[in-house]
């Protein structure tokens, strides 16, 4: 109430609370452009634990000015977390829903266009990988969860993608076409297939809407994955060897980590069959 700005720097700090985070909050924004900055710094700085980060970006979207679509902006661009980013991209989807902040097209749709480009290069190592292997008479564990957790970032990837999409194109409903584009009904898949073609129609969007298209069309997962490398620049790996080995150098920890292990079990279950040939030679 007294609006002392010695209070932002402990108000800041108090957003690792749970209990009255949405105060909390509503003091920060009373603060104007002083405890924008503050909250902005706080989110840039990697040091403090991702329990608290995760909770700056729908703290910064409550300012609800253009600075704050910036800052957000920027967040998605720069930021390495990938709980993090995914936390900015949904305060800007929102902030810009809300207050319609105009954003430049170009560098929404870039950002977009990235985190297809992921998607179709996990497809093509998701698809390589195949069901996991079996060994005697169940598939290991490590294998298990490195396959779900695939699938799970190749849907998170792409409902990325559309959320991105929708900041760029906030009059459009993108979460409809993110629905019937995952359809099972191929005329619903057409037809946002369609409605895509007809966003998609400057030059500069020629990239994301070839990208966009092969979401839309009926295909196995193997074969747009195919279709994509022309786009993505990369090309499919040549085995499920070739796979492990492209998903050890993962940017997520967590993957390369389970693709490590998965590599070695691989290698051991390879050399076993010659180890016991070597023994009744």
């Amino acid at each position: 109430r007294q609006h002392d700005a010695r209070m932002v720097p402990p108000l800041v700090e108090l957003l690792s609370a749970r209990e009255g985070r949405e105060a909390v909050r509503a003091a920060l924004v009373s603060f104007g452009e002083e405890a924008l900055q503050a909250v902005w710094w706080a989110l840039r700085d990697t040091k403090r634990p991702r329990r608290f980060r995760i909770h700056v970006p729908k703290t910064i979207g409550r300012f609800g000015t253009r600075e704050a679509a910036e800052c957000l902006l920027e967040s998605v661009e720069t930021e390495e977390d990938g709980l993090v980013r995914y936390k900015s991209i949904r305060a800007l989807e929102l902030l810009v829903a809300q207050r319609r902040i105009p954003l430049e097209r170009a560098r929404v749709e870039r950002l977009a266009h990235d985190a297809l480009v992921r998607h179709f290069r996990l497809l093509g190592e998701r698809a390589t990988l195949g069901a996991p292997p079996v060994v005697d008479g169940h598939a290991p564990a490590a294998d298990r969860l490195l396959a779900g957790l695939l699938d799970d970032k190749l849907a998170q990837s792409l409902e990325r993608a559309f959320r991105l999409l929708a900041i760029a194109h906030p009059r459009e409903d993108f979460r409809r076409l993110r629905h019937a584009c995952s359809s099972s009904d191929p005329y619903m898949r057409a037809t946002a297939g369609e409605l895509l073609d007809a966003l998609m129609r400057h030059r500069d969007q020629q990239p994301l809407r070839a990208l966009l298209r092969l979401i839309t069309e009926d295909l196995l997962p193997s074969e747009r994955a195919a279709r994509a490398v022309p786009l993505t620049g990369r090309p499919m790996p040549g085995g499920r060897a070739e796979a492990l080995a492209a998903l050890m150098h993962d940017h997520d920890p967590v993957v390369a980590r389970l693709a490590t292990v998965c590599a070695k079990g691989t290698a051991a279950s390879a050399s076993a069959p010659r180890a016991m040939e070597a023994v009744h030679a």
